[in-house]
């Protein structure tokens, strides 16, 4: 996605994960932070949740707050 233009932010609850990917792709920025609850600074044009992830989400609760916080998180007509 880089490669074709697109400003990456890596988001994973994990500090290790975080260390493993900075150290695999360097050249991309990545945060600590929940996918249900993340708050970007800024509204982005897409959401992308990869390798399954999503599946992590185990209630209700959390799948519905996973939805209104990407909303919150998207620009007008972005896409997750």
């Amino acid at each position: 996605l880089q490669a074709m233009g697109f400003k990456i932010l890596g988001i994973d609850a994990s500090p290790q994960m975080i260390e493993i990917a900075k150290k695999r792709f360097p050249h991309c920025k990545f945060e600590i932070g929940k996918m249900e609850d993340y708050q970007l600074k800024s509204p982005v044009d897409g959401i992308v949740c990869l390798f399954g992830t999503f599946n992590y989400l185990t209630t209700n609760e959390e799948i519905k707050t996973y939805f209104q916080n990407a909303y919150k998180n998207l620009k007008t007509a972005g896409i997750l």
